[in-house]
């Protein structure tokens, strides 16, 4: 990321920390992590949450969940199941 933006990496996580509080990792995790929540919004695609989980960029289901229910106080499946009581 650093490199995209002409950067050193030092100086990278400098600039998320003043602009965001947060560094680089929060963020790219917290893109992927609204990313994946859109896409179990959409009751439409089939998709299984492991799926939703490599599609999102995480190297397993198990930390995906994990991850998942510290953002956002549910699991994928708990979100799924919420949103299909509605």
């Amino acid at each position: 990321m650093a490199e995209d933006c002409g950067l050193k990496p030092t100086r990278f996580i400098h600039y998320c920390r003043q602009l965001a509080n947060k560094t680089p990792m929060d963020i790219l995790a917290e893109a992927r992590l609204t990313k994946a929540k859109e896409l179990l919004s959409d009751a439409d695609s089939g998709r299984s949450i492991t799926e939703i989980a490599f599609d999102c960029g995480f190297a397993s289901s198990q930390y995906f969940s994990q991850k998942f229910r510290s953002e956002f106080g549910l699991s994928p499946r708990e979100f799924k199941s919420a949103l299909k009581a509605q």
